[in-house]
């Protein structure tokens, strides 16, 4: 799916049409961005899929399902129910809220970078192995990865 977008659609407008034509076997998040400036995440289980929009121009995105009539099948909760998949969506969300008024890219970094928080998970079991900071206006994007211990950034260049 992710080589079909990527090879047949310019902007996020077309590529959600996809979707409708292809059906999936397994649930999938899907985050589809253009050189505009437009950004979405298709949420998708194997019967049906939504477009979630950024609101405020910030898009937050962790392991649940943003839609609610999704969430009733989110397999992330059914197996494991103690996911704290919530906690780092809101505690992201805190954090930018905070820095609202003054907020820059730099702002993202520092937040996703944070050790010792849930926005950047190093607990037994459970570790955040990658992240992305994206401002979209400014075309400047960031990878984050954590593998094997040894926490790396990239900047991207599109």
């Amino acid at each position: 799916m992710t080589k079909i977008i990527a090879e047949t659609y310019e902007t996020v407008k077309d590529a959600i049409k996809i979707f409708k034509k292809i059906l999936l076997c397994c649930p999938k998040n899907f985050f589809i961005a253009d050189k505009n400036g437009n950004m979405v995440v298709v949420e998708h289980t194997s019967k049906k899929f939504k477009v979630i929009y950024p609101k405020n121009n910030i898009f937050i995105k962790t392991n649940h399902y943003i839609d609610s009539e999704l969430a009733k099948e989110d397999t992330v909760l059914k197996r494991i129910p103690y996911h704290n998949t919530f906690i780092r969506y809101y505690e992201t969300l805190q954090k930018i809220n905070f820095k609202k008024n003054k907020f820059k890219f730099e702002s993202i970094i520092k937040i996703l970078n944070k050790r010792g928080s849930y926005t950047c998970q190093n607990f037994p079991g459970i570790k955040t192995i990658w992240t992305l900071a994206l401002d979209m206006t400014g075309r400047k994007y960031k990878i984050y990865r954590d593998i094997l211990g040894k926490r790396k950034s990239k900047v991207l260049i599109i």
